[in-house]
């Protein structure tokens, strides 16, 4: 009997990634296509949501050109993504009414400023769980607000992440999951509901905001066109996922409470799962909702924290010659380098 298979789509900061998995949830193919981030002024960080879309027109061709046999058999579509990034849509069309702001985008300083002043300091730690910063939604939205108006101005304006603008357009649901939701900071952690207020007081539609479900929930079905266009099967379902950094941290044993994860890419990242709010980390790390229903998760990071490692171990094996360093004892130096970063970022 032949084997039947999953569609995973992670929409990456920096490519976007189509992921096929067995029934034993082993990678058996993948596809990537890099997306374009733009810096058109210092701290800008933008992307097309357009171009995600012929990503993964691309990614799927590529997909059915070389293995059609297993794009016939996939049985369910489950989506991830970079978190943070707002992308706003007129849900009737589709159609695209911003470029998105992504995660590392910092241009929301004087946004941040008025943020502050209009709800305090700690209101959005104590009610949020985590820190006024430029790299969350809502300052995002208010920049957009104030700097493009007229944005606002579409009477069917919605709001999704980019996980979620892809579960869109392959099946028409407007909806995300608790871990991207508990990203935009106008989500309380602990009743698990939109803070429709501060977007009331800011100007801001309160419609624009999309259902919230748990990251096992189906969310809809390859609509008929989605299936022509992707080359898919009609009438699969859409799992709705979760952000990236939810979905790596079960992929990495931190779904289930007290195991702890240490992730080092161009960034280092630990992540710890947790059934409760711990009101003594609150500032200390980045908490949010898990994919994983009625969870939450730390995060530590060091944004820099794996190119740091490798400058570091290029200076003292001398001009990047790393084997004269063993595998074994590179992992142990790269692991205690970043616990050491870890530890400063927690304790000083």
């Amino acid at each position: 009997m032949a084997s039947e298979f999953i569609l995973t789509i992670d929409v990456g900061t920096t490519n976007l990634k189509g992921i096929l998995f067995d029934e034993e949830g082993n990678e058996v193919f993948r596809v990537t296509r890099p997306n374009t981030t733009r810096y058109p002024e210092p701290f800008f960080a933008e992307q097309e949501p357009q171009q995600w879309i012929e990503n993964l027109l691309a990614v799927m061709k590529d997909i059915n050109q070389l293995c059609p046999e297993k794009l016939r058999l996939v049985r369910a579509v489950s989506l991830t993504g970079q978190m943070h990034g707002p992308v706003l849509f007129e849900s009737e069309s589709g159609r695209v009414l911003h470029p998105c702001l992504i995660w590392s985008d910092a241009r929301a300083v004087e946004e941040v400023r008025m943020l502050q002043e209009m709800f305090g300091d700690d209101f959005f730690l104590r009610e949020m769980g985590n820190p006024l910063q430029q790299s969350f939604t809502l300052p995002k939205l208010l920049w957009i607000k104030r700097h493009r108006p007229e944005v606002f101005e579409e009477r069917s304006i919605k709001l999704l992440f980019p996980k979620d603008y892809i579960g869109y357009i392959l099946g028409g649901e407007v909806t995300t999951d608790y871990s991207d939701a508990s990203g935009s900071l106008f989500f309380g952690l602990r009743e698990k509901e939109w803070k429709k207020e501060i977007l009331r007081d800011l100007g801001l539609p309160q419609d624009m905001l999309p259902e919230v479900v748990p990251g096992e929930s189906t969310v809809g079905y390859v609509s008929e066109e989605a299936a022509a266009t992707f080359f898919l099967p009609a009438g699969i379902p859409i799992v709705k996922g979760g952000g990236d950094l939810a979905t790596t941290a079960l992929a990495t044993g931190a779904g289930i409470e007290g195991n702890l994860s240490l992730c080092v890419g161009t960034a280092g990242q630990l992540l710890l799962c947790t059934d409760e709010v711990n009101e003594e980390t609150l500032g200390k790390l980045y908490i949010f909702l898990h994919c994983v229903q009625d969870k939450y998760f730390y995060l530590g990071t060091v944004p820099t924290g794996g190119a740091a490692l490798d400058w570091f171990l290029s200076a003292v094996t001398g001009d990047g010659k790393q084997n004269t360093i063993s595998g074994k004892r590179l992992v142990l130096l790269r692991i205690f380098l970043l616990g050491r970063l870890f530890f400063s970022i927690l304790f000083f």
